[in-house]
């Protein structure tokens, strides 16, 4: 099989003569870039899995303390088994859903049969269209595979079942005396993987069992399935099959990867039934036990071993032994609780989740077979290189607490037990298990299996069971007459289906020299395609990489700002992958995404790379979607700085509030603090913002950190300019358009327009009266021109389809009286006088300020969209009945939470309680019952990153010009 393999790779890398503009991880060979790119594929992975358990661990965590009420998973009320809508005939499960005794063979076949014409996930790193992927949605899910009624009747039994029956963290089973145990790891929704085991294993029986150890949801698009099969077989016999606990079933993780988007795909993402069925199969994940302590039996009697999801039990700092008794006393009926300031029971509840063993196994040394298998299969090459982006030592110290071989070995010594299965994460060299701690006798004390073979649809690794009889417990080993560790390569529905249905009467030994022969092609089939294709892989963790972008856009102009000595925007290659690789993380292949990532910013002659365009180019947008408005961010900016306009300050008054010192000058503080005065509040890091926004408009060092204050109120005026929302009417209505030209003929005589200001206010009042505006504009302006500007301006609003039934007739108005007009449409605060700020507004003209719009918006959208699982696990304690409906006000009250603990959590909320009340304010909201709604789900999902210089390309332009920097515009 590997001969073949590796034949058909080559010849697939010889003929790999396509030209495509795609990014390129690594060599330019097709088997060497796959190579790189599945490495980086994992990377990613974890990366992300550490942004969302971060937000779990501290975000979430803190939210809790800001309710008076008991947690989310303590105060749900049991599902009730109200009816559905109606059906014809009888769904396919439903009967299923009510027998007490079944064969298994049957079930099984008619799964296969149902969803015979699905296709494997292929997800990627896409939480967008996780859970997505079964053709099988609303309404015919309930049609034809299983009724909401007979379903929730079934959830309620099986809740009830499993409270009484597993009252302990530690569940004990033996090896069938005259049969064996399968092991299986992590599927993750990946129907194909589970419905394939049975059919090269057998099915589920008394000695025939199957302990699946966690993580069967989330990714993929079947988890529901994959929980349904196993619940129905041990609910019919419960000796045959058994599910213990994953970090993925738990609510906080299923809500984000894709469990809760596979309930409403299959249920309605309106209907309720989608969200209580959810909540139905959360509350059972609760009463699943931590950890399995598995006997031996016959020749293995007295010999132990351990199955646990994550890692061993252990606390972080305290290397002290834990004993099975203090597993078995862990309170688990609740939902997975987080470390951050958790008591001793509740730190190994998640470390027993979410831990991973350190110290990668010795290239060099035993298992180095392990990492060359696929290498050669996939390059034809025997290198033994370390396919691990990054050893678990050096990833976020959230992910529980790394365990070395020493911890293992002093655990299974005193606790009596050869070895630890795990699962949990994709092994090394993508394989299906990866070996771990060997102990002085050469046997590995920890065992990675991981069961979701070509995991996501792109990551190509092999899944793999451990199988343990009487006589081979407790071994881990992967070939000889003592195999135990048993890989395999799923195919895709239709196969398995037709596979089940030809080979229904062979012997099991028969069906499983068909699988590994099925399996052979199927790898290769894949391997070829992936060779010849590499771009696939490489732009789904170029899309990853370009979301990171954004998310560390903060971080990122922090190490570019260090690295900028020369102060003009620029910095070297190689410093652009020293800043990405500190402010993202190392895992990455920075010198091969350089080229797709920035190539339009680097310099052309000494490949330089502005930053700030590089910067500008990634940015996330709100993606509006049904009846939901998608300009709200915009309000938010315009009514919270038009707050200082409407102030009215004369012209010594708006000088004060910015420079109340005289220094002439102001920094970010300082803005901050001006701001705040005249009530138009912004956080600390928006004034941050703001300071590095004006340095770049007005040309200062990106490490300045201040500006003069009329360079200050220049921009703030100019950025709000095409802002005003003034309403026009038949007097007023060619303005806008005039404005400009206006502004360019009292700058142009070598004045900026703060010294037009002071000329104009002859009096000195700090106001412009009407009649001072318009003595001076009929002083300088050529009146012809004048009358040209009003005549095209009048066009223009003609053709926009804005008149709205106005017919202004200027042929009988003079040139001062139509200065006069213009003074009424400037004019906010006052009713007969000019500000400073108003006069800015409506004449200052800046390239740039597009830039200090899109940066604070993008920041406001960042926020909730990199705290949207923190975010709808606040809504979610408003929405008791599980609608997926909250109120204008809940909404505002779980969003000012949620800032309020962002603020103690990062040293400052990055939203002001100004803009969370703008931004609730200018949302769309639906009527229910005269109390206005939002959907909040769908408001949360509507978040998209976005490339500006790939839309623009495609015929979009979506951003204008920002500023000029030496000579090239950015």
């Amino acid at each position: 099989a590997l001969r073949n393999v590796r034949k058909a790779i080559a010849m697939a890398s010889q003929s790999q003569e396509q030209e495509m503009t795609t990014v390129r991880l690594g060599p330019d060979s097709g088997s060497a870039r796959v190579e790189t790119a599945l490495a980086v594929f994992s990377a990613a992975e974890m990366v992300d899995e550490d942004r969302v358990l971060l937000q779990i661990d501290t975000i979430a965590t803190l939210l809790d303390t800001e309710f008076s009420d008991t947690p989310v998973g303590d105060s749900r009320k049991s599902v009730a088994a109200a009816p559905t809508v109606s059906v014809d005939g009888v769904p396919a499960l439903d009967p299923y859903l009510r027998k007490q005794q079944f064969d298994p063979v049957t079930l099984i076949g008619l799964v296969a049969d149902l969803f015979k014409t699905d296709s494997s996930s292929a997800t990627g790193l896409a939480t967008a269209v996780m859970g997505k992927t079964s053709n099988m949605c609303f309404p015919e899910y309930g049609d034809k595979v299983a009724s909401v009624l007979g379903l929730k009747m079934f959830f309620q039994q099986v809740e009830t079942y499993m409270k009484a029956t597993f009252k302990e963290a530690l569940h004990e089973m033996t090896i069938p005396a005259s049969g064996r145990l399968i092991v299986v790891g992590d599927t993750h929704g990946q129907l194909n993987d589970v419905l394939w085991l049975f059919f090269k294993y057998g099915p589920p029986s008394k000695n025939n069992v199957y302990l699946f150890n966690g993580d069967v949801v989330d990714r993929g698009g079947h988890g529901f399935e994959i929980v349904l099969l196993i619940l129905l077989m041990h609910m019919n016999d419960p000796e045959s099959i058994m599910l213990q606990r994953g970090n993925h079933e738990d609510e906080a993780m299923s809500a984000h990867y894709g469990f809760l988007q596979e309930m409403k795909h299959k249920f309605g993402s309106s209907n309720k039934e989608s969200r209580d069925l959810y909540i139905a199969c959360s509350r059972v994940f609760c009463f699943l036990p931590l950890m399995t302590l598995v006997h031996g039996a016959g020749r293995s009697e007295g010999k132990k071993a351990v199955v646990v999801h994550g890692g061993l039990p252990s606390i972080r700092g305290d290397y002290s032994i834990v004993t099975l008794d203090e597993v078995r006393g862990i309170r688990k009926n609740r939902p997975i609780p987080a470390p951050v300031g958790t008591d001793r029971s509740e730190q190994l509840f998640f470390n027993m989740l979410w831990s991973d063993p350190k110290d990668p196994p010795d290239i060099a040394g035993n298992f180095a077979g392990q990492f060359n298998q696929l290498l050669d299969t996939l390059s034809g090459q025997g290198q033994a290189q370390q396919w691990w982006p990054m050893t678990p030592e050096d990833r976020d110290s959230l992910r529980g607490v790394g365990f070395g071989p020493k911890l293992t070995h002093a655990w299974l010594e005193a606790n009596d037990v050869e070895i630890l299965l795990r699962a949990h994460e994709l092994p090394a060299a993508c394989r299906g298990f990866q070996l771990w701690h060997p102990k002085p006798d050469g046997a590995p004390g920890c065992v990675t299996i991981f069961s979701a073979s070509n995991y996501c649809g792109d990551a190509m690794n092999r899944g793999a069971v451990c199988i343990w009889t009487p006589a081979s417990f407790p071994r881990a080993e992967e070939s000889g007459k003592g195999c135990t560790l048993f890989e395999h390569y799923a195919p895709d529905f239709n196969v398995v289906h037709d596979l089940m249905q030809k080979h229904a009467h062979a012997s099991q030994a028969v069906k499983e020299y068909v699988g590994q022969q099925v399996e052979s092609d199927h790898l290769r089939d894949n391997a070829t395609s992936a060779v010849r294709t590499p771009h696939k892989i490489e732009s789904k963790v170029l899309s990853y990489v370009r979301e990171m972008i954004v998310v560390r856009k903060a971080a990122l102009w922090k190490e570019f700002q260090e690295l900028d000595i020369q102060g003009d925007y620029y910095v070297t290659p190689f410093q652009w992958t020293k800043a990405c690789s500190a402010a993202i993380g190392s895992a990455f292949p920075w010198d091969g995404l350089m080229s797709k990532l920035c190539s339009k910013e680097m310099h052309p002659t000494t490949g330089d790379i502005q930053y700030v365009k590089f910067l500008a180019r990634y940015t996330v947008r709100f993606d509006s979607k049904s009846r939901m408005y998608a300009g709200w961010q915009d309000k938010v900016l315009v009514i919270t700085f038009g707050r200082f306009v409407q102030k009215g300050l004369d012209f010594q008054q708006t000088l004060n509030t910015i420079d109340p010192d005289s220094k002439g000058t102001v920094d970010a503080a300082g803005m901050q603090m001006a701001l705040q005065r005249v009530g138009a509040n912004v956080t600390e890091s928006q004034a941050v913002l703001l300071l590095r926004s004006v340095c770049l408009a007005v040309g200062e060092s990106p490490a300045a950190s201040q500006v003069t204050v009329m360079e200050f109120l220049t921009i703030l005026a100019a950025m709000f300019s095409s802002e005003r929302k003034k309403e026009v009417t038949s007097q007023t209505c060619w303005v806008p358009k005039v404005l400009p030209w206006l502004g360019d003929q009292m700058v142009t005589r070598g004045m900026s327009i703060v010294d037009v200001f002071r000329t104009i206010d002859a009096d000195s009042s700090g106001y412009l009266e009407f009649a001072e505006v318009e003595a001076f504009l009929l002083n300088i302006l050529d009146p012809g021109e004048f009358e040209e500007q009003i005549e095209e301006s009048l066009r223009v609003w003609a053709s926009s389809g804005s008149r709205r039934g106005l017919e202004p007739d200027f042929t009988k108005y003079t040139n001062q009286q139509r200065l006069h007009q213009m003074c009424e449409y400037i004019s906010i605060a006052k009713p007969d006088a000019i500000t400073l700020l108003e006069f800015m507004t409506a004449f200052a003209q800046h390239p740039g300020t597009e830039h200090l719009q899109r940066e604070l918006m993008e920041q406001i959208c960042v926020t909730l969209h990199e705290n949207k699982v923190a975010l709808m696990h606040a809504l979610r304690k408003y929405d008791k009945q599980q609608t997926g409906l909250v109120t204008k006000q809940d909404f505002l009250d779980a969003l000012s939470k949620l800032n309020a603990v962002l603020g103690k959590a990062k040293g400052g909320a990055p939203l002001s309680d100004a803009q969370t009340q703008e931004l609730c304010e200018n949302l769309t909201w639906d009527n229910a019952g005269g109390e206005p709604v939002i959907r909040y789900e769908e408001f949360i999902e509507s978040f998209k990153f976005v490339d500006l210089e790939a839309s623009k390309q495609k015929g979009t332009v979506m951003v204008r010009g920002l500023t000029h920097i030496g000579e090239y515009q950015v």
